[in-house]
């Protein structure tokens, strides 16, 4: 089954395009949000994998603000990265 959601923020002006992919295995989330917040444009990109439990096994966030880029990753539990590029 693939779901797409398309919405728009509450808060600050913004929409995000999400796609939820799910199978028998998992379910696989990836979505795209742009906004603008204080005279500021961003971009929020996140992707997220769980098993047939709907338990996360997998998550990345990039974040742009600007020329900013922060990279978040996740496998498994107990390990965590981040990257600024």
């Amino acid at each position: 089954m693939q779901t797409n959601l398309l919405w728009t923020g509450r808060e600050c002006y913004s929409l995000e395009n999400c796609l939820v992919k799910v199978t028998n295995a998992g379910s696989e989330i990836t979505s795209t949000i742009i906004g603008h917040y204080q005279e500021t444009i961003y971009k929020v990109e996140y992707l997220i994998k769980t098993n047939h439990n709907w338990e996360t096994v997998f998550f990345e966030i990039n974040s742009q603000l600007e020329i900013s880029v922060k990279v978040y990753h996740r496998f498994g539990a107990k390990y965590t990265t981040c990257v600024e590029v």
